[in-house]
């Protein structure tokens, strides 16, 4: 009886100990699950703007609590319906604006050209592709933030000189970005497109856990995952 004891007790103790390791691990799984799951779809919706020799937009629907939506805007609506190729991201995970839900060292890695050969644009920074029905002219188009495909699966904004078109709209691979340290006004130049998404999972420990999904001006989809290397420090990876 003594000895029954004794296991169960050591048995409790070595519970104790791994089930925190456990639980990280999987919810590490979860979020690698997710981020994979983003690559995918975005190399889909590039081979499909390829297919069909058209721009496409990737839009986010955070509509649903038990999940975000990113989906291929087929129709050029901003209106997910039925038939439009989706990938759903389940909770807890959500998709941080980098402006006001990140830290700075967690943003701080892609702020410059190093990692990708060009700074990505987000949904604070994009100057946003404007909202036209493909085939029409625009009329008085607003700008809608998103990743765009062009026919040529390379990703791409539409300025809006060519969203005044009634058929062109040509969604182009470079775009006008600011400056930094110049201005006010800042200066503007030409820079090639990039894209980032971030994900961000709260851990049972009070912690977060972040991914990235980036695609470079070729069209390169990669997954990042940061790693904190002490207070106030973390490198991606």
């Amino acid at each position: 009886m003594i000895e029954l004891v004794v296991a169960l007790g050591i048995m409790m103790v070595l519970a104790a100990i791994t089930a925190p390791k456990l639980l990280g691990m999987i919810e590490q799984q979860r979020l690698q699950s997710s981020s994979n799951a983003l690559a995918t779809f975005l190399q889909e919706c590039r081979y499909r703007a390829e297919q069909d020799g058209q721009w496409y937009q990737i839009l986010l629907d955070q509509g649903n609590a038990s999940a975000s939506i990113f989906y291929l805007d087929i129709a050029g609506n901003r209106n997910r319906v039925p038939g439009d190729p989706q990938v759903e991201i389940p909770a807890p995970i959500t998709i941080p604006d980098p402006a006001n839900g990140l830290p700075n060292i967690v943003v701080a890695g892609f702020t410059n050209a190093n990692l990708l050969g060009a700074t990505p644009l987000n949904v604070d920074t994009t100057p946003a592709t404007w909202d036209c029905v493909h085939a029409q002219a625009c009329g008085t188009p607003t700008q809608v933030a998103g990743l765009s495909f062009n026919e040529r699966g390379l990703p791409c904004q539409v300025s809006a000189a060519n969203a005044a078109a009634a058929a062109t709209k040509a969604c182009t691979n470079t775009t006008t970005v600011n400056v930094v340290g110049t201005g006010p006004p800042p200066l503007q130049t030409t820079a090639p497109v990039a894209w980032i998404t971030y994900f961000a999972y709260p851990t049972a420990s009070n912690g977060t856990l972040y991914s990235a999904v980036t695609v470079t001006p070729a069209g390169r989809i990669k997954v990042w995952y940061f790693q904190a290397t002490g207070a106030g420090a973390g490198t991606w990876h």
